[in-house]
């Protein structure tokens, strides 16, 4: 897996121009977002099939009856932004939720289900819920 850590990118995502601060390599820096195999893959298939591109957010959600959790939608870059690229997808998370959450693994299960985990939970059901893109 090749994962790059960047506070700011400068390149087009999704049409915009973004601005470079700093860059940070792999050995320097813990990834902010970990990748089971196929994921990205099936991340990609996913958007291309809703014809849908842009930076995937990772955010706290509310699942209407229960605790919070993570889940993944398609956005835009905020300048506040934390960004991480993963193979060919770039994940955003604001560092409130990163300070929340910690690092965040996603998985992949069949019918364009991810599951989000985060290294601190963020509830006792953390890894139990599925959720598609939104």
């Amino acid at each position: 897996m090749y994962v790059t850590r960047v506070d700011h990118i400068h390149e087009s995502i999704a049409g915009k121009e973004l601005m470079t601060d700093k860059k940070t390599s792999e050995k320097e820096q813990t990834p902010l977002v970990m990748t089971d195999p196929g994921v990205c893959e099936a991340i990609a298939e996913e958007l291309t099939g809703q014809n849908r591109n842009g930076v995937i957010r990772i955010e706290l959600i509310s699942t209407g009856c229960c605790d919070a959790s993570l889940g993944l939608r398609v956005d835009e870059v905020r300048e506040s932004d934390l960004i991480e690229k993963v193979e060919n997808l770039t994940f955003v998370l604001s560092k409130d939720t990163y300070e929340n959450v910690g690092r965040v693994t996603i998985s992949h299960r069949k019918n364009a289900q991810f599951v989000v985990t985060s290294e601190k939970p963020v509830s006792e059901w953390d890894g139990f819920g599925s959720c598609t893109i939104k």
